[in-house]
């Protein structure tokens, strides 16, 4: 990870190079007869809290899970439904809901039963067979599932930030392989005059593999081979328990024979019968092993501690994630000795292994701050935010809406453009979205050859201009969300020629093409209500605006040729009532 400061606030970005239940779905119904249920999940014997325990609706099919606190909020829930409260290691509880069920306190009894002594195995131990045989069950059959994603930072207590996600999650056995982005909102709010961005956590979660090493953490049992695992790891079953199949479990303690190796100590739950591992918990403190750079290394990181607990479900045989829990505290100094403490809690949840999310139709360039990039091509869609039922995580999803709402919190709205705080955005080249104002190019110092008397061919690798038309459908119940955007994509795009009138003139009127036909899709689509014909419009949409860039590039040639400016400015004026050459001042 990196840490920059801007040029107005002291600022620190975070970047990572790198960072059981099907639930149906439907639209919740508010009547007379709807409660919500507001409660707390504890250990029965520590009274600690039980974080994402999964609470589930037996009779509605609805589903949530537990905030960091043990909290769970349930909505649409009637009189005498039954909910089924479970927590690997727990037993199940059933409850049939009152109307009393407001601030209940909800306790899970350990299932473990603890053993009358710690049995610590020697080199021959059957646990080192056992992690060496669930590394041979493991499947790479790849599966999709719907997944959500929240992130949260606090610095001293106080939250800095905000980012939430749903995806289509692919996921390989034990691991994240891919989160392919429907949609995602930012918050964030400063603290001292300076804001924390966690731009590429997602990142992490592909790449802390269960059996594979990453550079960027510490290595666990489950990476090294069963020599190196006798030699650097002491096992000992902590307890055992029978689960609801009658397969013995057992929760085993790993713990590094020396600290100094830069290796997780932890818990793992194994389902001994079959070679599967149902739960990890890994731990890193004060670690040295870890994805995060001071900016500039001028500021420094006094401490680092990372805290990953991951629990999988059993799909046709095989095990698959259920959820990730990435939480990470960090001691921040800057240059002039301010110490900042940061706290990150982010978890992913893939909650529906039947189904997936029909996605944008966007083509999102790839680089760095992947998280953030994506979110700022997307167009807000106040629509998908205020009626996904996808997933009831409540509690955690009111929290959210109450910080992105807050007048403090600058949002995607304001992050990327300019505010009070970045005079150019957050990036220095956001995806921008069309609209009347004119866009410009920065000029290239570093190529600013004139070709304008250029006997040869213009060299045509020397700009590229990438414009997109964005393409987002939402369907609740009987109702049809669709949102349409062109974006400017400056990630993509170059111009390497000196930045005249012509020029600027020529790229903003490619961008106002785009947007016409934005235009004619967006009309068209209205009269649909297939979906399946609403891709293919917006597919032979794409094709025919290919023909037609070809057309205007060879017409303007990059705003050198007048008559093919003259005539492409009078067709874009015709449609969309805008003048380039007269506000270039042209000819």
């Amino acid at each position: 990870m990196k840490y920059y400061k801007s040029n107005v606030v002291g600022f620190y970005l975070l970047i990572l190079f790198c960072c059981n239940i099907n639930f149906l779905h439907g639209q919740v119904i508010n009547s007379p007869d709807t409660l919500v249920i507001d409660a707390k999940i504890l250990d029965k014997e520590s009274s600690e809290p039980l974080p994402y325990a999964t609470i589930y609706n037996q009779s509605s099919a609805r589903g949530t899970v537990s905030d960091l606190e043990g909290m769970f909020k349930l909505k649409g829930v009637t009189l005498n439904d039954t909910l089924i409260i479970s927590y690997i290691g727990y037993s199940k509880k059933m409850i049939v809901v009152t109307r009393s069920m407001i601030n209940e306190v909800i306790f899970l009894n350990p299932k473990a039963e603890p053993l009358t002594e710690v049995l610590v195995f020697a080199d021959n131990s059957h646990l080192y067979d056992l992690i060496a045989s669930c590394k041979k069950t493991r499947t790479n059959r790849s599966r999709t599932a719907k997944t959500y994603f929240s992130l949260e930072s606090h610095i001293n207590g106080f939250q800095v930030e905000l980012l939430e996600c749903y995806y289509n999650g692919e996921f390989a056995g034990y691991d994240v392989t891919e989160l392919r982005l429907k949609n995602g909102r930012i918050g964030l709010t400063e603290f001292g005059n300076r804001f924390f961005v966690s731009t590429e956590t997602s990142k992490a979660l592909y790449m802390q593999k269960l059996f594979h090493k990453n550079v960027f953490f510490s290595q666990s049992p489950f990476e090294l081979s069963k020599t190196k695992l006798k030699k650097q790891y002491d096992l000992f079953v902590k307890s055992k328990y029978l689960d609801d199949d009658s397969a013995t479990v057992y929760v085993v303690n790993f713990v590094p024979k020396d600290s100094t190796q830069g290796l997780f100590k932890g818990q793992v739950w194994f389902d001994s019968s079959n070679s599967r591992i149902i739960k990890v918990n890994l731990e890193a403190i004060n670690t040295t092993t870890h994805p995060f750079i001071p900016h500039g290394n001028i500021d420094s990181l006094t401490q680092v501690d990372i805290y990953i607990s991951k629990t999988y479900r059993l799909i046709d045989g095989d095990m698959y994630v259920n959820s990730i829990d990435f939480n990470y505290q960090i001691s921040y100094k800057t240059v002039d000795a301010q110490l900042f403490s940061v706290s990150t809690n982010a978890v992913l949840y893939a909650y529906d292994y039947t189904d997936q999310f029909l996605l944008p139709l966007f083509q999102f360039s790839s680089g760095s701050y992947v998280d953030y990039r994506k979110i700022n091509a997307a167009p807000y869609n106040q629509f998908f935010w205020d009626n996904i039922q996808e997933f009831g995580m409540t509690d955690i999803k009111d929290k959210n809406d109450l910080f992105h709402k807050n007048k403090s919190t600058m949002t995607g709205q304001t992050l990327f453009i300019n505010n009070p705080y970045f005079v150019k955005g957050l990036f220095d080249h956001p995806y921008v979205f069309w609209s009347e104002n004119r866009i410009r190019f920065r000029d290239d110092l570093s190529d600013n050859l004139d070709y304008t008397s250029y006997e040869g061919a213009i060299p045509l690798e020397r700009y590229n201009l990438v414009v997109q038309i964005y393409l987002d459908i939402n369907q609740l119940n009987d109702s049809l969300n669709i949102i349409t955007s062109t974006v400017f994509d400056p990630f993509e795009s170059y111009y390497h020629f000196p930045l005249t009138n012509e020029g600027m003139a020529f790229i903003n009127m490619y961008f106002d093409v785009i947007e016409i036909h934005r235009r004619e899709l967006d009309s068209a689509l209205g009269e649909l209500e297939d979906i399946r014909d609403m891709i293919s419009l917006y597919d032979e949409k794409i094709e025919e605006l290919e023909k037609i860039s070809r057309s205007f590039f060879n017409d303007v040639v990059r705003g050198t040729n007048k008559d093919g400016m003259l005539k492409w400015n009078k067709f874009i004026r015709n449609e969309i009532k805008i003048d380039n050459i007269a506000l270039f001042n042209l000819y």
